[in-house]
């Protein structure tokens, strides 16, 4: 069986990204969350939206976010509590809507509200986070 860094070798020559990611892994959750976080905000800073640009902004800058996995599936940013896939279940998703920003339970959960500002929505999620809601843990959902 090929050892960790045998695979971080095959893997970086044609997925530097994930061969990123797993090493991230070796050193922890907390420091994975963080280089998903750095993943995040490059993409979005490259993604031809502002309004997006600053709801990932807004919510790197919430503590209770930004200690969670980040991931963006068809530009709705979502948070999970463990950091592999299959990922935990959304706390909330962000999104930008029309003429404003979109809070929901999940992806295809309820709208917690419309706000005409990421800050505000992001101050919305917040409001919406468990109560006991601590950092993103190391691996997948459930198992």
């Amino acid at each position: 069986m090929p050892t960790s860094s045998r695979l971080l070798s095959a893997y970086a020559a044609d997925c530097p990204e994930s061969a990123r990611r797993l090493k991230a892994a070796e050193q922890g959750p907390a420091h994975l969350v963080s280089v998903q976080w750095e993943w995040v905000r490059q993409d979005a800073e490259e993604a031809p939206w502002p309004e997006y640009r600053v709801l990932v902004e807004a919510a790197y800058a919430d503590p209770r976010l930004r200690q969670l996995f980040p991931y963006v599936s068809h530009w709705l940013l979502r948070f999970s509590t463990t950091t592999g896939s299959p990922f935990s279940p959304d706390v909330v998703c962000l999104q930008v809507g029309r003429g404003g920003y979109v809070v929901k339970a999940s992806a295809y959960g309820p709208v917690l509200g419309e706000t005409a500002s990421p800050e505000e929505a992001v101050a919305l999620a917040a409001r919406h986070l468990p109560a006991d809601i601590g950092p993103a843990v190391a691996g997948a959902y459930g198992k």
